[in-house]
């Protein structure tokens, strides 16, 4: 019994003493040189394994490539807030526009009567940009001339900055950012049409350019825009 421990300890020390001759040979080859000049080359799992150490997964795994970052945006991200406003004139009526002034296109003439609520966004010059709940047609963001409109004075005053940018692919566009809006049909842009960008909320952009022969401000699926 005591030789057979004495052959085994014996054939055990032959072995150890080859290991601190290896070379590599590259990433996942070893050369082993053993004491009587003999020359074994194995892949390195095989060499620790010979060594009773067990290699974790994360050090035989081929590292995958991870997706390339989106490219960062230039234009900010906002929530906009909502100030309640009321009209000056309950009765009347009221034209809005789609964007902060007559250059842009009109947005609808709307019985003040019928507007369920009006909440203000911001201010530009002389117009706001409004939320309304309209009974007749749904919900809009759009801007109306501030001196028919009470309350104001909350809503804070701005000059947007834009950025130039350019669609992708085909999008529709809408009143407000997201289908829960109403879509501004005549406004649906294509491929590569040139825009301005202000923000982005919810998701999609508020953009400026033009629809026809008409100046408009609507809002487009973020993903179907891209920095110019």
């Amino acid at each position: 019994m005591k030789k057979r421990l004495f052959t085994a300890l014996l054939v055990l020390a032959v072995i150890l003493s080859a290991f601190p001759a290896v070379t590599a040979v590259e990433a996942s080859l070893v050369t082993v040189t053993y004491p009587d000049g003999t020359v074994v080359q194995m892949t390195l799992q095989a060499y620790l394994e010979m060594l009773g150490v067990q290699s974790s997964p994360s050090a035989t795994q081929t590292p995958t490539d991870e997706p390339p970052a989106p490219d960062a945006v230039p234009w900010p991200t906002y929530n906009l807030t909502k100030h309640k406003l009321t009209f000056k004139d309950e009765w009347g009526h009221t034209m809005s526009y789609c964007g902060p002034s007559r250059n842009y296109a009109e947005s609808g003439y709307f019985e003040n009567w019928e507007i369920t609520r009006v909440d203000g966004m911001l201010i530009e010059g002389t117009y706001v940009l409004v939320e309304i709940n309209y009974t007749k047609m749904g919900l809009r963001r759009i801007y109306m001339n501030r001196g028919n409109l009470e309350g104001e004075s909350s809503v804070p005053e701005t000059t947007l900055t834009g950025y130039p940018a350019v669609t992708t692919k085909s999008a529709s566009a809408w009143y407000g950012p997201g289908p829960m809006y109403n879509a501004y049909q005549d406004a649906s842009v294509g491929a590569n049409t040139a825009l301005t960008v202000f923000f982005e909320e919810n998701g999609y952009v508020f953009a400026e350019y033009e629809a026809g022969f008409q100046l408009v401000r609507a809002w487009l699926d973020a993903d179907s825009v891209k920095p110019e």
